[in-house]
């Protein structure tokens, strides 16, 4: 087996292997959006936390979160990924992305996937989610099939906004 070395981005546009991932999924090429980094104006988002960063800002300003999939590829390397996403819908205007980028990315393609939602759970009475794992294609075919995981949860997010116990939030995560 070998090993690629991955310098993977999200792309401007769809093309046709990320309209093959998408397929794979069961998503509309058509449901694809841009969307730029939005910061909150009451608190500082984590990076790689876009679950909770949504749930903070839910708390403070109502509105949902929506779930989905953020695009990313590897052209050189015919490698194309799905990481599921959480970003906020407002009570009223576009969905908008709270979570600071690891990379120098302008915009992100996201698409919402109504099927599939994170679950707040516990693992030995912590808390934890149900997520989904990186859904990754590399020449066409897929690496592994798409797999619903439990993950133990890391944020200061969760005792700042008091989003723990789960009971409290659930109407905020579907």
């Amino acid at each position: 087996m070998t090993l690629l070395a991955l310098k993977v981005h999200s792309p401007r546009k769809v093309d046709s292997k990320l309209k093959r991932l998408l397929r794979e999924l069961g998503l509309p090429a058509s449901e694809v959006l841009s969307l730029p980094f939005t910061e909150p104006s009451d608190f500082m988002p984590e990076a790689a936390n876009c679950h909770f960063n949504v749930l903070a800002q839910v708390k403070l300003a109502g509105g949902r979160a929506v779930h989905g999939w953020i695009l990313a590829e590897d052209r050189k390397q015919d490698f194309v990924e799905a990481v599921f996403h959480s970003v906020w819908q407002p009570v009223a205007g576009p969905l908008r992305d709270l979570t600071p980028r690891s990379l120098p990315e302008a915009k992100i393609l996201f698409v919402p996937d109504p099927r599939r939602r994170l679950v707040l759970t516990t693992e030995s009475d912590r808390p934890a989610i149900l997520t989904y794992e990186n859904f990754r294609m590399h020449e066409g075919r897929a690496l592994a099939p798409l797999r619903q995981v439990r993950l133990p949860v890391c944020s200061t997010l969760i005792a700042r906004f008091e989003l723990w116990p789960w009971q409290d939030q659930s109407a905020n995560v579907a």
